[in-house]
Formats: C-alpha cells, sequence, structure tokens
C-alpha cells in the first residue's frame, strides 16, 4: 500500500494538533503521488405528527464552525460570509466539529475521544473512553452519532446513542473503513475505505449491511458529505489533482467541482439549503483556508485568510423560531402557540399543522427554491383550507389538503422540489388530513 492510501488513517489515528494533521495530509500526497486516472462519467419514520427537528425547512442561515490553529488550536464559529469570527470556550485541539441536526450542539473528536458542547461552547460532555475514535457524524434525528475507530485494531466504524451508550460496530472488516458520513434520512451511511486494495467512498446501510463501492478513481478518495436533501454525495478525490467531486447517491453523475490548483481542497460539507458547499484549501507553505462555492461548482469565496490553518468546516442548520420566543424548543413544532406554551401530548392541531406548513412553504421561497408565484399558489391553498376548519367545513378543508398534495406532487415532478422536501411535505398534509378524518 503506498503513502497516498496509508497516510489518512494515520491522520485519522493521532487526533493531534492542526499543523501537523496539515502536515501528514499534505505529506501523503507529495510523497505518495497522484497517478492520473479516467473518471466515470457520467427517514428514519416519524410516526409523530409533528416533524423532528432534522426535517425542519431551514435557509443558509447558521453558523460555520471550524477547527484553527489560532490560540493553539480550538472552534471557531463565523458567519456564512466569513464575519463575525469568534472562538468558543472548548478544550485544545478540538478536531473534525459537526453540527446536531438540530442546531443545539457540536460534536468534534479530541485526543482519540469524542465530545459534545453546546452551541455556545458549554456544556462538554465526553462521550467516549480509550476510543481513539475520529470523525463523528449525526444520525439525521439527532438521537446516534457515527464515529471512526481504530479500538480494534484497524480502522472501523461504530455508531453509539447520543449520550455516548450502546456503542456498536458496524463494519467488523480487517481494512480501513472510517471517515462516516450519516445520510439525513438515518436509513445510510457513507465512508471511506481501502476495502479494494484503492481508497474510496462506500455507503452502506445504517446496521452496516450491504456494503457498496460507489467511486472508483485512482488515488485518494475522501471526507464524503450527504446534501441535505439525501440526492448527492460531495467528496475530496486526486485522480485529476486534489479537487472536490459531487455523485448522485447512487454513484452516478460524478462530476468536479472545484478547479482551482491547491496541495489539498478537502473537507468539504453542504450548507443547510442545500445550495452551498464549504470546504478547506491548503496551498504549499501551509497556507489552510475556508472556502465557499455553490452546489454546482460556480461562485467560489475565500471565508477566511491569514498564516493560521483553518479546516473542517461545519455548516449549521438552524430551525425556525416558529412561536418568536428566541428559544429553539418544543413549541416551535406548532407555532402561533403563545409563548412558552406546552404542546398537546396529541401533537399538533390541525391548524397549527396548517401553519408550520405555510411557514416551511414561505421559507423555501425565502430561499430561492420556490418563486413567489409558486409558494403563493400553495399558501392560497393551505389558507383557504384554515378558514375551512374555521368555518367548520371539514370537508372543504380535505379537499383544499389534497388539492395542496397534488400540487406539491406536480413540483416535484417538474424538478423544483426535491422528492425528499415533496415528501416531507406532503407527508405533513396526509398527517393533517388524518386528524380531520377525511
Amino acid at each position: 500500500m503506498n503513502a497516498a492510501h496509508s497516510a489518512p488513517r494515520h491522520v485519522a489515528r493521532s487526533i493531534i494538533t492542526p499543523v501537523r494533521f496539515i502536515c501528514f495530509t499534505a505529506l501523503a500526497l507529495v510523497l505518495g503521488g497522484c497517478r492520473d486516472g479516467t473518471p466515470p462519467t457520467g427517514p428514519r419514520v416519524q410516526p409523530d405528527l409533528r416533524p423532528s427537528f432534522a426535517t425542519l425547512t431551514a435557509a443558509t442561515n447558521g453558523k460555520i464552525a471550524f477547527m484553527s490553529s489560532r490560540n493553539g488550536g480550538s472552534i471557531y464559529l463565523m458567519n456564512p460570509d466569513g464575519s463575525g469570527l469568534a472562538m468558543l470556550p472548548t478544550t485544545p485541539f478540538p478536531m473534525l466539529p459537526d453540527w446536531s441536526p438540530d442546531g443545539s450542539k457540536l460534536a468534534f473528536a479530541r485526543n482519540g475521544e469524542i465530545s459534545v458542547i453546546n452551541a455556545d461552547g458549554s456544556g462538554e460532555t465526553a462521550l467516549t473512553t480509550n476510543a481513539l475514535a475520529t470523525h463523528p457524524s449525526w444520525s439525521g434525528d439527532g438521537t446516534e452519532l457515527a464515529f471512526g475507530t481504530i479500538r480494534d485494531g484497524n480502522d472501523e466504524i461504530y455508531i453509539m446513542n447520543a449520550d455516548g451508550s450502546g456503542q456498536t460496530n458496524l463494519t467488523n472488516h480487517p481494512s480501513s473503513d472510517t471517515e462516516p458520513a450519516w445520510s439525513p434520512d438515518g436509513t445510510k451511511i457513507a465512508f471511506r475505505s481501502d476495502r479494494t486494495g484503492t481508497t474510496q467512498i462506500f455507503v452502506m446501510n445504517a446496521d452496516g449491511t450491504a456494503p457498496t463501492m460507489l467511486t472508483n478513481f485512482i488515488g485518494l478518495n475522501d471526507g464524503p458529505s450527504w446534501s441535505p436533501d439525501g440526492t448527492k454525495i460531495v467528496w475530496h478525490g486526486t485522480v485529476t489533482g486534489s479537487h472536490l467531486w459531487v455523485m448522485n447517491a447512487d454513484g452516478s453523475a460524478q462530476t468536479r467541482l472545484t478547479n482551482t490548483v491547491a496541495i489539498l481542497n478537502f473537507l468539504p460539507a453542504w450548507s443547510p439549503d442545500g445550495t452551498k458547499i464549504v470546504f478547506s484549501r491548503l496551498f504549499s507553505g501551509g497556507d489552510t483556508d475556508i472556502y465557499v462555492i455553490n452546489a454546482d461548482g460556480s461562485g467560489e469565496t475565500q471565508l477566511t485568510s491569514g498564516p493560521d490553518r483553518d479546516f473542517a468546516p461545519a455548516w449549521q442548520r438552524v430551525p425556525l423560531d416558529s412561536d418568536g420566543d428566541g428559544v429553539l424548543d418544543g413549541a416551535d413544532l406548532c407555532p402561533n402557540t403563545p409563548s412558552g406554551a406546552s404542546v398537546d401530548v396529541d401533537g399538533c392541531t390541525p391548524q397549527q399543522s396548517l401553519s408550520q406548513l405555510i411557514a416551511q412553504v414561505t421559507a423555501l421561497a425565502s430561499g430561492g427554491t420556490l418563486t413567489s408565484n409558486q409558494a403563493a399558489v400553495l399558501k392560497t391553498t393551505l389558507t383557504a383550507a384554515l378558514a375551512s376548519i374555521a368555518d367548520g367545513n371539514r370537508t372543504a378543508a380535505c379537499g383544499q389538503l389534497g388539492a395542496f398534495i397534488n400540487k406539491v406532487q406536480a413540483l416535484v415532478n417538474s424538478q423544483t422540489l426535491s422528492a425528499p422536501t415533496g415528501a416531507a411535505l406532503q407527508a405533513a398534509a396526509s398527517a393533517t388530513r388524518v386528524q380531520l378524518g377525511c
């Protein structure tokens, strides 16, 4: 096995300073070389009527967390445009941060253990002991974490509950399996493996079954990250130099995104609305900064600069504060309730569910997914259903919700809405119809 394939495993086993992390990764490429090759052409179900935080619509509105060598090594936060830089008060050398789906916590690796902190840096809690762990990744519902570990003598992928309990080996293979990335719906985990003799991107079921190779590039393939709708995976590959690539979730339509020549274009992560990708770039001399591009590779923008090594970005998803109380809590799942009101044990009322749908459609328009006219058509139908409920005309409300479901399907058919987004809207409308006894 050449250096280009073995060094990332070494990096995963050495939860170390940013300087050494960058040097080891760059050394793998410089010493190992990258041979040219021919690139290929080409929810976990929520039974509750209330949507989980993971399914609430969010725009590109959260903070970007990243690792920096500033002040001896810490996690920093910044706004999506690079402004508002702030250091989180964590213990030294936290690595590879990953936001929880509701944006309230960060998981990271430090000294071979997985820990979590609150979004403000408080409440640090170690979840593992003697795990030799790295690369934490949250499940879509925020109840579990996947991570890489060498506790068994080679790189394996484990999962555990969000409190650290129930740690389970998924891969159990003599090869190097690491860098897990959990799909938004919780059914799949993408990961990096050398089980075929080269380092490729694989995907498996969330229980570890049916591992399938997605890439077949010569050189390094690592750092997979799922788009928020679960239809695409972005990753770092070295077949034509170090670049970011994107493919469909089944491995088809593999396309290179970056063009700038650098030692590394690596560790990508998606924006919450799926329109942008943030990533790290290493130049010769060790300068490492955070960049962002549009999901099609256009509009590249540098977010950090200076002599510090800034890398491993993760983009926070902030759910809608539906009741406007400034607190993201259970009441936000049923909007238009008085501040501090608790949600009824039976879930949202039909009126609250419809208000939530209207808020989600508004957010889709604000994020550019829907035009104002498309959003207006959907919201008019939902508003009419609200009025029918207020008038006691349940039959009319049932018909209007059915019309909404059909209109959403038309937007999915025209590829205006992604299939997962359309399905989430339709599921919420269908659940409201069940509440109304349609």
